[in-house]
């Protein structure tokens, strides 16, 4: 009984009826037109290159469906880098220049202009830059920061604060890849004026040797100067709802649209925001008659912090935010080295994160339902740590439980990984993160296909749940807190921000 019914074994049905229907060949056709997008706006789909055509592309399939699509638009601040930076090192009068490109890269949203000043560090242990105790020295210098434990912005902040003049960015030191991130924050002027260059790995690690050979008396300085511009665009995210279902009860469904502006985007996140227009599709598709209202959502503008789905929450009234009982969001479901990753409903409040045991109930509840079908499929998975890395985000710092999907991004595969998984141990999931290689041969189609299933399995199980309030939680949703989002976002892990 595909019209209907909800609870116990008829939602379950349903719920299997509509996942057998998503088939990741369809979704691969989807991969292939947003590929082509990207080839033809300078192999990328970010917000100022091949976006608009990507949107395009998602709201013709969807009207054509018979949805009707609304745009959602908000300000960004685009980034130029209008030339190569330029990367001296001076001791004793002995110059030498890096060479841009293979060297150094200029850090997104780097500060525009030049710094001259003594070359220092940050140890890459401890806190990494991440506490104000770290910077006690960075008056007047040009600091060395290693990646990790806080986003690249809350380092820029610290530095800034502290006197530092100059940034150079380290990717980790087992990396001989250019840190390829951003040192901005979740919204659109959080924005830091100081040169910031990228560095990889080993480059980082060699610098700091230089520095450390040299001692205390070291009378290395450093030469940088970043050109660099930012002006603020006009863009949108889109979305679709179902004609049918309590409107009380919504679910949004989402996944970002966007990519990074170094590459095609077709794992992060082609992958999520194809599925999600697969399932969209099949369910009108389907004549399944949802009891719970769904919007489909493409969000614009994560790859610059979450931008588009902060914009979104931010502009619902109160009203609106009780009408939406929880939000799915599906993020890279495709990588070659991938785990199945579950977002850990529980991990919501657990210290750095600070949601509340009600958005931690509900979404371990959504958890629940994923975990079912791995189970049932005799299906490895894995939890993922739900960080505030994606979109859903904004939606759990106002209080709506939220779950969702991740088959890895940058991070090293573990031996045991290996053992449940398959693939390259002491490999990241995706090698070609954020970067240009991120096409279509950067997609495991079969894993693609069991993450859509799960996703399809979960969204028809919850849309067809009579009492969603009473399965999620107990209450009133908004019995708990007033958390602000920039409270709530401190210490959030963003795609390439840390």
């Amino acid at each position: 009984d595909n019209g209907g019914g909800g609870g116990g074994s008829s939602a379950s049905q349903t719920a299997s009826s509509y996942a057998e229907m998503i088939k990741s060949e369809k979704i691969m056709v989807h991969l292939g037109e947003l590929f082509n997008i990207s080839l033809n706006n300078t192999n990328s789909r970010s917000v100022t290159t091949g976006y608009n055509a990507s949107a395009a592309y998602v709201q013709e399939k969807l009207e054509t469906a018979g949805y009707t699509v609304e745009t959602h638009p908000f300000v960004i601040p685009a980034f130029f880098a209008t030339q190569a930076s330029i990367f001296e090192l001076n001791e004793n009068n002995n110059t030498a220049q890096l060479t841009y490109g293979i060297d150094f890269l200029t850090m997104s949203y780097s500060g525009n202009g030049n710094a001259v000043g003594p070359l220092t560090y940050i140890p890459d242990s401890g806190n990494s830059g991440c506490d104000a105790s770290d910077w006690s020295d960075a008056a007047g210098a040009i600091v060395i920061i290693p990646r990790g434990e806080c986003s690249f912005y809350e380092k820029a902040v610290l530095a800034k604060a502290n006197g530092a003049i100059g940034l150079l960015f380290s990717n980790y030191f087992d990396q001989v890849t250019i840190v390829n991130g951003q040192a901005k924050g979740n919204g659109p002027t959080d924005i830091v004026d100081l040169p910031m260059l990228a560095l990889s790995g080993t480059q980082g690690e060699t610098l700091i040797q230089f520095v450390q050979i040299n001692g205390e008396n070291s009378t290395i300085t450093a030469d940088i100067t970043a050109f660099t511009r930012i002006e603020f665009e006009n863009t949108f995210s889109l979305t679709a709802d179902t004609e049918e279902g309590r409107s009380d009860r919504t679910i949004v469904v989402g996944s970002h649209l966007d990519s990074v502006d170094a590459g095609p985007g077709i794992n992060d996140n082609g992958s999520g925001s194809a599925t999600n227009l697969e399932l969209a599709l099949q369910l009108l598709a389907s004549g399944i008659k949802p009891i719970n209202k769904v919007r489909f959502a493409w969000w614009g503008a994560e790859e610059l912090g979450l931008l588009g789905s902060t914009a979104y929450v931010a502009d619902l009234s109160d009203s609106d935010l009780d009408n939406i009982s929880l939000n799915l969001n599906y993020d890279m479901l495709a990588s070659p080295n991938f785990v199945r990753g579950v977002y850990d409903g529980k991990s919501a409040n657990v210290p750095p994160n600070n949601f509340g045991e009600r958005v931690a109930n509900g979404s371990a509840r959504i958890q629940a339902v994923f975990e079912e079908r791995f189970t049932q499929r005799k299906l490895e998975y894995t939890l993922s740590d739900f960080n505030g890395r994606s979109d859903y985000g904004p939606f759990i710092a106002k209080n709506i439980p939220a779950g969702g999907l991740f088959t890895g991004a940058e991070v090293i595969k573990t031996v045991e990984e290996k053992k449940r998984f398959g693939g390259l141990a002491h490999a990241p999931y995706d090698l070609c993160y954020h970067k240009a290689c991120d096409d279509l041969d950067n997609i495991d189609s079969a894993v693609l296909g069991e993450m859509a299933d799960a996703a399809a399995y979960a969204l028809g199980l919850l849309m067809m749940e009579p009492d969603l309030q009473g399965f999620l939680h107990d209450g009133p949703r908004n019995n708990n807190t007033n958390t602000s989002l920039s409270d709530a976002m401190r210490g959030w892990r963003l795609h390439g921000s840390w």
